[in-house]
């Protein structure tokens, strides 16, 4: 749900670059059958199509299975591993290492020394990089990493249930200085349970998202966050599947779109 927006946006941009092109789009949906059983889905007909776009595909065996039918295909996230994993295909991602380590820059230059992280890492590839770059800001700063100020529970817990994230909350023995959540969509109801909770955002606590999503400039207080231009990547995802399908034999490639910081209220002014 977080990044439907961002979806939408590689989807439209992609249809263009290759309706232009003299190429029909058709969208298949993946049910969670399909992807335990390792199945097609209906009505895919492998010899009918000359190129594949996977978006929010994060099955790695699936993926694999796909790839073994020998059609180009580029995905538009990836696996959690996908950073360290050789794949036969190509990707046009979002930036998020150096996105996140801009936010925790920030965050220590407002005053942080105590920062948490929220969302399952093992969600997908985006979220994996994210983690990894808040590590690697913590270290880049010299804070301890306090696995206790966390919230990493599986993707599909009910993060936006604000009383389960209080439950959280209670269980840490002292909140951080701020949170960076892995997308605006994990941010939002941690603010409300925050506030709920009677702190002031940012005066006690700042937070900060990723995606950029267009609700994240309305919350209260509005949410500091990292905009993904996704109108870029779909447009780059369909040049380099066109380029995939006219030179087959190109070493695959991983292309990353800059993302960009959007300071707002939710996070203390330097």
């Amino acid at each position: 749900p977080g990044q439907f927006h961002c979806g939408t946006l590689v989807l439209s941009s992609f249809t263009d670059m290759i309706s232009r092109a003299g190429y029909t789009l058709r969208i298949y949906e993946v049910s969670q059958e399909e992807l335990d059983k390792k199945q097609l889905p209906p009505h895919f007909a492998p010899a009918q199509v000359v190129g594949i776009v996977g978006i929010e595909l994060f099955d790695r065996d699936y993926i694999d299975m796909v790839s073994r039918l020998d059609i180009p295909m580029v995905l538009t996230d990836t696996p959690a591993d996908a950073i360290s994993t050789l794949m036969d295909c190509d990707r046009v991602t979002m930036e998020n290492i150096a996105g996140i380590m801009a936010l925790i820059r920030r965050l220590v230059k407002a005053g942080a020394r105590r920062i948490g992280f929220v969302g399952d890492y093992n969600h997908c590839g985006s979220f994996r990089e994210r983690w990894y770059g808040y590590h690697q800001a913590l270290m880049e700063n010299s804070l301890r990493f306090d696995s206790q100020c966390c919230i990493c529970e599986p993707d599909d817990s009910p993060y936006d249930d604000s009383a389960w994230l209080m439950s959280r909350l209670d269980r840490m023995p002292s909140l951080p200085d701020a949170f960076v959540c892995a997308n605006d969509y994990l941010a939002v109801p941690l603010m409300l349970a925050l506030k709920k909770r009677g702190l002031s955002i940012p005066k006690d606590i700042m937070v900060t998202g990723f995606d950029g999503m267009p609700q994240s400039a309305y919350t209260d207080p509005p949410l500091t966050t990292v905009r993904i231009h996704g109108t870029e990547i779909g447009r780059l995802a369909a040049e380099l599947l066109l380029n995939r399908i006219h030179t087959p034999t190109f070493p695959y490639s991983w292309t990353r779109v800059r993302s960009t910081p959007i300071w707002r209220e939710s996070t203390r002014s330097v």
